[in-house]
Formats: C-alpha cells, sequence, structure tokens
C-alpha cells in the first residue's frame, strides 16, 4: 500500500478537476461529437479567396445594394450575425467574414493586431472591387472596423458597432497581465460552462435558437486545427490590448482629412497633395455641377466670347472638338 501526501493547493487542483470532469458528464453537451471545421454548418454559401499572404479567407456573400461587411468577435466566426443577414440581405450586399484563424478561414500563425485584420478586410474589398462599404463589428469586430476606418478612411462609409472592444485603457502591467493569463492551454481547457457562459454574456436574453454558438464551440475542440484556433484567440487578445482605439479618440473628434487622389494624372510630374490649386480638378468639379469648387476661365481672350454656356456644356464641346481632331 502506498501513502501519498498531497498538499493542500494540489488538492484544490485535483477536486477542481474533478468537479469539471462531473459538470461535463452531467452536461446537455456530453454527448456532441468533435467536428473539423469545414464540416460547421453555416446558414449560407462559404466563398472562398486567397489572400496576398498565401492565406484564405472564407466569407458569405449576400444579396444586392450598398455594401455591409460584418466582422465577428473574439473567438466568434460568421453565422452569428445570420439574423442580420437574414433580414438585411433583402436591402443590402451583405458580406460577413470569417477572420484569419477563424470559422472556415485557413489557420496559419498571425500577430492578431487588430491593424492585421484591418489590412485583411480591406484586401477582401479590394479583390471584391468594392470601393466602399459599411463596417459592422461586435466587440472585438468593432475594434477592428474603428481602426480599419483610421488607416482606410477612404474604404469606409460608416460604422455599425455592437459592444465594440478598444475603449479601455491599460498600463503596461495590466497589458502584461494579460499576456501571462491568456494562454493557448486555457483555451484548449476551457471547459463547456465557460464556453456557455461566455456566449451568453454577448446576449442581453440569449434566444434558442443561438444554441448553435455554444454546440459549434464545443464540437471544435476536437478539430486538428484547434490549436492553432487557440493560439489565434491568445494572440487577438494581446492585439486588443496592444492597440485600443481609445488612444485615438482625440484624432477622430478633431477629424480625419481624406488622401487627396487626382483620378486624372495628366502630368506625371504632378504632386496634387502639394499643389496649390489644379484647373482639371477644379473643371471636373464644375462639370459634376459643384460650381463652388469648379471654374471655368476665359483668361485675356474673355472679350471674344460669343455666348455663354455651361461647363458641362462645355465639356461636352471640348470633347467633341477633341474626337473631330484625332480622326
Amino acid at each position: 500500500m502506498v501513502n501519498v501526501l498531497i498538499r493542500g493547493d494540489e488538492m484544490k487542483k485535483i477536486l477542481i478537476s474533478l468537479i469539471a470532469l462531473i459538470i461535463t458528464a452531467c452536461s446537455p453537451y456530453g454527448n456532441l461529437t468533435t467536428m473539423e471545421y469545414e464540416e460547421l454548418k453555416y446558414p449560407f454559401e462559404v466563398k472562398k479567396i486567397k489572400l496576398d499572404d498565401g492565406r484564405t479567407l472564407a466569407f458569405a456573400d449576400e444579396g444586392k445594394g450598398d455594401v455591409i461587411v460584418f466582422i465577428h468577435g473574439l473567438g466568434s466566426y460568421s453565422p452569428a450575425w445570420q439574423k442580420n443577414i437574414e433580414k438585411l440581405k433583402e436591402k443590402f450586399r451583405c458580406i460577413a467574414v470569417d477572420l484569419p484563424g477563424y470559422g472556415k478561414s485557413s489557420k496559419e500563425i498571425h500577430s492578431g493586431k487588430m491593424e492585421f485584420y484591418a489590412d485583411v478586410v480591406k484586401e477582401l474589398l479590394d479583390k471584391l472591387n468594392i470601393e466602399k462599404a459599411s463596417i459592422a463589428g461586435h466587440s472585438m469586430g468593432g475594434q477592428i472596423g474603428i481602426v480599419m476606418a483610421l488607416k482606410y478612411p477612404d474604404k469606409v462609409k460608416s460604422l455599425i458597432l455592437a459592444a465594440p472592444a478598444g475603449f479601455e485603457s491599460f498600463t503596461a502591467g495590466q497589458k502584461q497581465w494579460f499576456r501571462d493569463v491568456m494562454t493557448v492551454e486555457l483555451v484548449k481547457l476551457t471547459n463547456t460552462q465557460t464556453i456557455r457562459a461566455n456566449v451568453v454574456s454577448n446576449f442581453y436574453n440569449m434566444p434558442d435558437d443561438a444554441e448553435f454558438m455554444i454546440t459549434d464551440r464545443i464540437a471544435m475542440r476536437g478539430a486538428k486545427d484547434f490549436e492553432n484556433y487557440c493560439y489565434t484567440v491568445v494572440r487577438s487578445v494581446n492585439g486588443m490590448v496592444d492597440q485600443p482605439v481609445i488612444d485615438f479618440l482625440e484624432k477622430v473628434k478633431k477629424g480625419f482629412k481624406q488622401p487627396i487622389r487626382c483620378p486624372f494624372k495628366c502630368i506625371k510630374t504632378c504632386e496634387i497633395s502639394s499643389s496649390p490649386y489644379c484647373i482639371i480638378t477644379a473643371l471636373y468639379n464644375a462639370f459634376k455641377g459643384n460650381l463652388k469648387n469648379g471654374y471655368a476661365f476665359a483668361g485675356a481672350n474673355a472679350f471674344l466670347s460669343t455666348k455663354i454656356v455651361s461647363v458641362k456644356e462645355l465639356f461636352y464641346e471640348l470633347k467633341n472638338e477633341y474626337a473631330l481632331a484625332v480622326r
């Protein structure tokens, strides 16, 4: 017979482990079978696109009209938006992404930085030839949306933020505490009750038909890429802590100037950003009806004018004269 002396703190660890096993065995999720990420059932067609760095990004693309891009929160995936998309696709083009490392997107290791995710969403828009979109984000997805709006203001029409993260400020010590506590092993060993509590906390009153978010998260624990998913969650937490948007609120209040871009490029050496005036831009503004910022000049030969025409008419006359001249 072997006598084993167990210290008090070790006994606590063993008791906690036993309680967790009992709870799991008695929980309604004890009979769930494991699933690979590709086996997860999505409520919409899943499309995939290859990013420039070789990753595969999974996304849904439903409806027509002005574009709304939906970005999920920490540890989540695109089906979390299914009820929103179900209604909004009647009037909008709804694109819901699985961020790299999540859902059906590939699971390569990455930095988890908010700016990295913003770059990915921007690249997706470019590859889909979408000039501008409204960005809807929940929690971490909201923080990504804000970072994207700050970095790519010309790509973001508006922001739709649901409980966005990033408005908390952290000291260096608090940031390190997050890094020390949030580990891959911790995410891997999250029990079913904690998984359920994490999902339920996202709702004021969780509906029964959102239960799939819990069962999917539990079932994916046996997936071959689950460890990389856990790593992604950990890196995402670090990214959220490292780049809080509260640091940029003062800049947001003052406003960001849109980057100046010239659609004409009539002179290769022209630097539109530093040029005090551009006649081509002014004429184009007037052509569109923006008379405040668009002008036409007759110069020294103004006395020879025989009629006064609108800038729009002038453009068409010049266009027709040019067409005749180059025949």
